[in-house]
């Protein structure tokens, strides 16, 4: 197909045309346009399992994602190499989803054969009869790390008669119980508070890692071989060679995954014969396949130069130009018209190169400064459905979404605002305009599917910020490249302590590696690194002067017991504060305004999560039925100017004065031009 342009355009097609006829694989050129090809698929064909309820099924639409790079010797990320092999149980066992979507990185980097995966994978269910011992050996070998509590994905834990095991391709982990040698029930249970709650008939349980030993009689001579070409120390060659076969995990393991294996495969062996395979910009395709080669050549040579180990890139990737899709029904999506397409009269012709779509992917409308900000967006809704279409137009998030529907409903539009669960295509009805959640950049107007709108193409494109739109708090220490060895640091249950540094130990029979702490008198406390989150940074002054905590003692008890009755008595204080405030009537105002609604559209960036739930939260104190006493804190850079922006134009837009005080003359005059610049084409005086 030629005039695809890249957008929601290639994917909501796909979705429409491709997916109802089997299983579906889009490629994309980079990691960035799969994640919008997957929120895309997602808007179309609806969130959510295959099949509600079975807590196995896959998604409706998944994504491979792009491992590190075959020569960097860094810490993989654990959730990339879990869904990975998530991805390919799923692939193996014929479970699939309906769509998934793949870059070329992701998908050109050579797996398991598919005998070794299955060699891996362990079924267990009630009545089967398999050993706890060799339930355990088996998991290890499968790359499951043994620990204490199973809360992480690829861990499992042994007590007694029971042994939980997380599974990636599960929502939660499950708990295996025996009686004697037979294993008695299977269940899923809360990490949290350990209760089961669903009953499995059978769990299949796979590999979480390419790093594990599918080929130890070959292994030795691998080593050697690559060690000899490498001209890499034979000492050290030594020491890897006894780690991998101990079963070790060490620094740098994913770099070497033939060395586990006597030979890797495409992505390609595991995907269905009917396989439907869609390649959006087939040229950036091979161009983005081309650059990854030669960066990862030039890194193999750098790594030969310094004596490393590093295998040839073929070993690890694919380097022919199908990618290993040859086989498969493809469909090519060009950005451009075939070259030899002659458009003399305006039609859309065959240009003897397959199937031409006509599409007009400009930004549809422009935002004007003043009046009826929302007005275009009418009029273009409008044309639409005078001709007889079915527009859809795409918000972010909850609070636009709301007020957007809200406007449209107001301007009696016939909307219809389907569950994101449900496929979109099915519910359109000519003459209505579809509202629906959607992190899409771009949208499009095509004769061939309804016409999509985004609310970036309508407002304004913003800039991506680097913080995940939703995710956990992060820990005040949420990695140990904050820590420093002989600095001390503060446990959320044993109080200050210093860090010595990280060692492999096996207390309790749990190898694994460990942040050892020292407390007052040279006791020693040792964290298994999954623990890291416990920690703390120590801001009590000057580390010299600090007083060490004694491990089981007192005295952090103690200290917390004085800091919460501080605590208490400054709570009695606000409380009191509270009360005056209470009796006091609150000014009301409300956030659907259509200036509100546009002055926020102005903002140049992605709000983060945390810039969401403050403006959320402020506008909901504003609109409340009691006085606002809310405190925003943030390090420098985090945005909170923009809160007190979006609240501040709230207040003047319901016809208040707002006043902003900040504690030194060159912040204020750094805030006036940032509040004259934002408010610039809107009735306000700054």
């Amino acid at each position: 197909m030629y005039g695809a342009q890249e957008g929601a355009f290639v994917a909501f097609w796909a979705a429409r045309e491709v997916a109802p006829r089997g299983f579906t694989l889009i490629v994309t050129a980079d990691e960035a346009r799969a994640q919008e090809c997957f929120f895309a698929c997602e808007c179309a064909l609806g969130r959510g399992p295959v099949t509600p309820g079975d807590p196995a099924s896959p998604p409706k639409v998944s994504w491979l994602p792009s491992p590190e790079s075959c020569y960097l010797e860094v810490l993989s990320d654990p959730s990339v190499l879990h869904a990975r092999m998530s991805l390919l149980a799923q692939l193996h066992f014929g479970n699939l989803p309906q769509v998934l979507v793949a870059s070329v990185a992701a998908l050109t980097r050579r797996t398991l054969h598919r005998a070794v995966f299955d060699a891996l994978c362990v079924l267990v269910g009630p009545g089967v009869r398999f050993p706890l011992a060799e339930l355990g050996r088996r998991l290890q070998e499968a790359g499951y790390a043994r620990a204490e509590v199973v809360e992480d994905e690829g861990t499992f834990a042994q007590r007694g008669q029971v042994l939980d095991v997380f599974v990636p391709s599960l929502p939660s982990p499950a708990r295996i119980t025996y009686f004697d040698d037979e294993i008695e029930h299977v269940h899923l249970f809360d990490a949290q508070t350990q209760k089961r709650y669903l009953p499995l008939g059978e769990l299949t349980i796979h590999p979480v890692r390419e790093a594990v030993l599918g080929d130890p009689a070959g292994l030795r001579e691998r080593l050697y071989r690559l060690a000899d070409r490498s001209a890499f120390p034979s000492t050290k060659s030594r020491m890897i060679l006894e780690r991998i076969e101990a079963g070790e995990d060490f620094f740098g393991m994913e770099a070497l995954v033939p060395l586990y294996h006597e030979r890797l495969v495409p992505i390609a062996d595991y995907l269905p014969a009917a396989t439907r395979v869609v390649l959006e910009n087939p040229d950036a395709l091979r161009f983005a396949h081309q650059q990854m080669l030669e960066e990862e050549g030039a890194r193999h040579d750098a790594r030969i130069a310094d004596r490393l180990l590093a295998f040839p890139p073929a070993d690890c990737l694919l380097t022919g130009d199908d990618w290993g899709l040859s086989d498969f029904d493809t469909w090519r999506m060009h950005p451009g018209v075939p070259p030899d397409w002659d458009d003399g009269e305006g039609r859309v012709g065959d240009g003897g190169e397959g199937r031409v779509t006509e599409l007009d992917c400009r930004l549809h409308v422009p935002q004007p400064a003043h009046g009826e900000p929302l007005e275009p967006l009418r009029e273009l809704l409008r044309g639409h459905l005078d001709a007889g279409r079915s527009p859809v137009f795409l918000t972010v998030d909850d609070p636009k979404h709301s007020a957007i529907a809200k406007i449209l409903e107001e301007s009696r539009f016939p909307l219809r605002a389907p569950p994101a669960e449900e496929p979109l295509f099915s519910l359109l009805e000519p003459g209505t305009v579809t509202l629906r959640r959607g992190h899409l950049r771009r949208g499009y107007d095509s004769l061939d599917l309804p016409p999509v709108i985004t609310e970036e193409e309508f407002f304004g494109v913003k800039s991506r910020s680097g913080t995940p739109r939703k995710g956990r708090a992060r820990p005040a220490l949420a990695s140990m490249e904050a820590l420093v060895e002989g600095e001390p640091v503060v446990h959320q249950l044993h109080g200050v302590g210093l860090f010595r540094g990280l060692f492999r130990e096996s207390p309790g029979g749990v190898a694994g590696d460990y942040l050892l702490l020292e407390y007052e008198g040279g006791d020693r406390l040792y964290l298994p690194v999954y623990r890291v989150s416990q920690l703390s940074p120590y801001r009590g002054g000057p580390a010299e002067k600090i007083k060490l905590d004694k491990l089981g003692g007192k005295t952090w008890t103690a200290t917390k017991k004085k800091v919460s009755g501080r605590v208490r008595d400054l709570a009695e204080k606000l409380l009191q504060s509270a009360t005056m405030r209470e009796s006091r009537p609150p000014v009301a105002l409300s956030p659907d305004d259509p200036m509100i609604l546009s002055f926020s559209a102005t903002f140049p960036y992605e709000a983060t999560a945390d810039q969401e739930r403050a403006i959320d939260d402020v506008l909901a104190d504003l609109t409340g039925d009691k006085p606002m006493d809310r405190l925003i804190c943030g390090d420098v850079g985090y945005g909170k100017t923009e809160v007190a922006l979006r609240a501040a134009f709230t207040m003047v837009a319901g016809g208040r004065q707002v006043a902003l005080l900040a504690p030194t003359t060159l912040l204020v005059e750094q805030h006036l031009r940032t509040f004259t610049e934002r408010m610039s084409g809107f009735p306000v005086k700054v």
